[in-house]
């Protein structure tokens, strides 16, 4: 990945035309579409040919990467590094109630959104609530418990008209010591649900729901984290 990321960016530009040695080179629009790790991407300028070689738009091409790009004038540095996250860590995570705003982008997705962790329910309480919901909900495995969290999420910006599938797993529970627990599948959450499609300016609010061990008093949860686990926001799982 690391090897691919670094002869892809080797080769994106900005320009279209380019003088050098007063020689003109002259760029060609390509017809061709772009895939990173098989899935179809599209960038806000088309890619162009320049001699034979192949060029895309450095800033889209690093925002569909999940890595940041940087025009440092006074170094004279295009620089390129991961996206900063200031606002939560896995060693920081935001408390109840306190609203993160996150722009993301991968291979299919790319918005910015408003989430908010309001409450969490776990244990007996939960099952409670989940038996309500469906009676044919299963407990959770032998040495472990169900959490409930109301999240908000807001879709503050998305391009192009497109819609965002908000789910349930598109959050991970991550426990005190570090473990990423499994998606949680099959179980039928209580009303409202964190489900749903949605446009640009459009919010819903609802339950997800999680698995934890029952000795495990400090997970996190965590969104909108890269391919290698790194940035995202991150949110206490307890209260």
């Amino acid at each position: 990945m690391k090897k691919f990321v670094s002869g892809l960016i080797i080769g994106v530009m900005l320009s279209i035309t380019i003088v050098y040695a007063a020689v003109s080179l002259t760029a060609i629009e390509s017809l061709y579409s772009i895939t990173f790790f098989g899935a179809r991407v599209t960038l806000g300028r088309p890619a162009v040919t320049i001699n034979g070689e192949y060029y895309i738009p450095a800033k889209q091409a690093c925002d569909a990467l999940g890595i940041s790009f940087n025009v440092n004038d006074s170094a004279k540095t295009l620089e390129f590094g991961p996206k900063p996250t200031s606002q939560s860590s896995i060693s920081n995570p935001a408390e109840l109630n306190k609203p993160l705003t996150i722009s993301y982008s991968d291979f299919i997705d790319t918005y910015t959104a408003e989430v908010t962790v309001k409450n969490v329910v776990r244990g007996d309480e939960a099952w409670k609530m989940l038996l309500a919901e469906n009676k044919f909900n299963s407990p959770a495995p032998e040495g472990h418990e169900y959490i409930l969290a109301k999240i908000n999420f807001k879709l503050l910006d998305i391009p192009d008209g497109k819609a965002l599938d908000l789910n349930n797993t598109l959050f991970n529970l991550v426990s005190t010591e570090g473990r990423v627990y499994d998606t949680t599948i099959g179980v039928v959450t209580p009303e409202p649900k964190l489900e749903s499609d949605l446009y640009k300016g459009s919010s819903n609010e609802g339950w997800a729901v999680f698995i934890v061990g029952v000795d495990d008093m400090n997970p996190k949860i965590a969104f909108g984290r890269s391919y290698d686990g790194t940035g995202g926001i991150w949110f206490k799982a307890y209260k």
